[in-house]
């Protein structure tokens, strides 16, 4: 019987999202592949630092693989949600914890507010978290992110608590839908993020699926919900298989409008425009107190082809 198996733990499972380009080279954002059957202590930390089958081992084994293909992740986004209410989110402290120890800058993507352990994990480690928010109300924020997702107006809140420990935080409003996000919308946003004195948001434009628009009926006016899907073309949205995108010129429009919006209160938008946040990125740290790139390769494996 494996060591998981014992300790009441089943390996963590972690997926490749998908690999990106940084200001400064690679990186890649890592997601859990679903909610699974585990045990009820699954996540809890107890006896040494790393979890039994833990993030640390799945996360090691992704950047592994990924390095010996050519990679080299040097920023680490950490994509959490569509997760269940009250699930244990203190892995994620053990893999900043783990990513810093290893010379990768850890990116934290949440709709939830972080415990305690993470936020001091990420303070230590120098990683930034961008908090995810669709919605002011409530009910459209959990239709749209997920019955896990807290309230815009509670991660505002705690992204001063988050500010207060020194983690640089930025807000990714996504997902960015025609109808939904008219001006009033928009500018309610953008000035409930100015006043929780965060600067950096970002936007990302969603699709349509069936699945979110009858998430969407729930909480919305018929007609509102009907002219979002009219947005994507979608007429008969039973007859409609997969995900929707929006048209290229229609997203470029939504886009810059609510950039204008957000820059007629004094956001920054975009940055840089990568996920890895390059511009939340620690700036103040001396180079030698910063751990440098660690390969998770074996020393030497390629030793006799380098020369």
């Amino acid at each position: 019987m494996g060591e998981a198996s014992k300790s009441a733990f089943v390996p963590l499972a972690l997926r490749v999202i998908r690999g990106f380009s940084t200001c400064e080279g690679q990186g890649v954002v890592v997601g859990l592949r679903g909610s699974s059957v585990r045990s009820k202590g699954a996540f809890s930390c107890s006896g040494a630092g790393a979890l039994p089958g833990s993030a640390t081992s799945a996360l090691a084994s992704l950047l592994r693989e990924r390095e010996a293909e050519g990679h080299r992740d040097h920023a680490v986004v950490l994509e959490l949600g569509g997760g269940e209410p009250g699930g244990d989110l203190r892995w994620v402290g053990e893999a900043i914890s783990w990513l810093g120890r290893h010379g990768r800058r850890g990116i934290v993507r949440t709709d939830r507010v972080l415990p305690r352990a993470v936020v001091e994990a990420a303070r230590d480690a120098g990683a930034a978290v961008v908090l995810r928010v669709a919605s002011l109300d409530p009910s459209v924020q959990s239709a749209l992110l997920g019955p896990a997702a807290d309230s815009a107006p509670r991660l505002l809140l705690g992204a001063q608590h988050l500010r207060a420990q020194g983690v640089p935080v930025a807000v990714l409003i996504a997902p960015l839908l025609p109808v939904l996000h008219r001006d009033a919308e928009l500018e309610g946003l953008a000035r409930s993020i100015a006043a929780a004195d965060l600067e950096h948001v970002a936007f990302a434009v969603g699709g349509w699926s069936l699945e979110r628009h009858r998430a969407l009926a729930a909480v919305l006016p018929s007609s509102d919900v009907a002219g979002i899907a009219r947005a994507f073309r979608v007429y008969e949205p039973g007859d409609v298989v997969g995900r929707v995108r929006l048209g290229a010129r229609e997203a470029t429009l939504l886009h810059r409008h609510a950039v204008r919006v957000a820059h007629g209160v004094s956001l920054t938008v975009g940055g840089c425009g990568c996920d890895a946040q390059c511009t939340l990125a620690p700036s103040s740290a001396a180079p030698s107190s910063a751990t440098p790139f660690q390969s998770l390769l074996a020393p030497d494996l390629f030793g006799s082809l380098t020369g």
